[in-house]
């Protein structure tokens, strides 16, 4: 396989954002309070804790919450200084220079998201966000260049699923600081246990103290944020382990609140779906749902010619044996039942396919042995916003294809959020 043309591209806006500096701030700063708040209160008793409390809730909080939404990859804008610079994609490193700041140099897996957003009357950027949350931010003349820059570092729609950590709902940021709050709270039955003089009275302070652990978990339960991964394949959300996943062929249109992204599904009974996030990242989302809702182009063969990879209630070891041959005999079968590579490598692609002829698709193209149709098939896995179907297409990529694991990914789609 050819190696890809360096990319280098020259822009007079260029950034790096270091969220997980920020981040670590946020954390330090509450952590050297809680200490002088444990150190005062051990020499001025539990009257001190009460007062550390106070401030904290008065001044405190509302910091912590500021840190959140700027340290947080998910939610917080990519706005800063922008300096002139240049992106370059070369031998499998990325790196983002700026001037007067320190750049970004880093292999080529050490990105794990890239979107397009849009800023000012018209203008756009490309933004790459590294596994440590910090994010390079690269300014370019037009949607088309971004969109070009994505495909060339492998986060174009049909190349990567979009995953975006969503703002929750408006009691979110109340939540969060009520859990910090607990936090706190918590050292009271702490130092009554600590400083307790006989076993009723230690007995007594570790009930409150498993109380105040109750209410710490259950709140931070509920401070857990759904997590939004868009394929070309349909929209996933997660909070936790619950999970919904929504078929791109449900979904009937996609507009943009001040609350957030709104899906409308198909079907009177449905309701929609509210994605709560705001700014660029709102942006972003509602554009990367668009685009996977207008598709990427199906396969151009028939229905008739097409039912050839349906599984027909086999086995997959039957399934992958039956479809060996149309991916070996190119002269062949594939001439006979008129299902080019081209065809196969489209229908992987089409999100709106069903899973079945997906899976198909890719043992088809899979039992060739060819490296560049493997690759096909790992890109495809990649753009999967559903776990179950991505999970599939990578042990098949691999020709390791997994019984439970093709099964999962066949299964009905769960109940949908409402």
């Amino acid at each position: 396989m050819q190696a890809p043309e360096p990319l280098v591209y020259q822009s007079p806006g260029v950034g790096i954002r270091r969220v997980a500096a920020l981040r670590r701030q946020g954390i330090a700063a509450v952590a050297i309070y809680a200490a002088v708040a444990a150190a005062c209160t051990a020499a001025g008793g539990l009257a001190v804790l009460a007062g550390f409390v106070a401030m904290f809730a008065y001044m405190g909080l509302p910091l912590v919450a500021h840190y959140q939404r700027v340290s947080d990859p998910g939610t917080q804008s990519s706005a800063g200084w922008l300096l002139n610079g240049s992106l370059t994609v070369r031998d499998g490193s990325i790196s983002v220079t700026s001037t007067y700041q320190q750049g970004m140099h880093v292999p080529r897996e050490e990105i794990t998201d890239g979107w397009v957003e849009p800023f000012g009357q018209a203008g756009h950027r490309v933004v790459l966000r590294h596994q440590s949350g910090d994010l390079a931010v690269v300014e370019v003349d037009s949607l088309a260049t971004g969109n070009a820059i994505l495909a060339a570092v492998g986060f174009s729609a049909d190349r990567h699923a979009l995953r975006v950590r969503t703002a929750g709902n408006p009691n979110q940021t109340m939540r969060e600081m009520g859990l910090v709050a607990s936090l706190f709270a918590l050292c009271i039955p702490l130092f009554g246990v600590a400083f307790a003089e006989d076993l009723g009275t230690i007995a007594t302070w570790s009930a409150l103290t498993l109380v105040a652990l109750a209410m710490v978990a259950l709140l931070a339960s509920t401070t857990v944020k759904p997590v939004v991964r868009v394929g070309v394949d349909g929209i996933e959300i997660s909070r936790g382990k619950t999970k919904t996943f929504v078929p791109v062929a449900d979904i009937e249109g996609v507009d943009m609140f001040p609350a957030g992204v709104l899906l409308s599904l198909r079907g009177r009974a449905t309701r929609p779906i509210m994605l709560r996030c705001w700014g660029v990242q709102q942006a972003a989302l509602y554009a990367r749902i668009q685009e996977v809702v207008r598709g990427f182009g199906g396969a151009q063969a028939s229905a008739v010619q097409l039912s050839r990879l349906d599984r027909q209630g086999r086995n997959l070891a039957a399934w992958r044996e039956a479809l060996r041959g149309v991916a070996v005999d190119a002269g062949g079968d594939y001439r006979r039942i008129g299902l080019a590579r081209e065809d196969l490598a489209r229908l992987l692609g089409q999100g709106d396919a069903p899973p079945e002829r997906r899976i198909g698709a890719a043992l088809a193209l899979a039992s060739s042995n060819d490296p560049e149709e493997r690759e096909k098939v790992r890109i495809a896995a990649r753009a999967c916003a559903s776990e179950e179907l991505r999970a599939a297409l990578e042990r098949i990529a691999e020709d390791e294809a997994d019984e439970a694991l093709v099964e999962a990914a066949l299964r009905p789609t769960p109940a949908r959020l409402g």
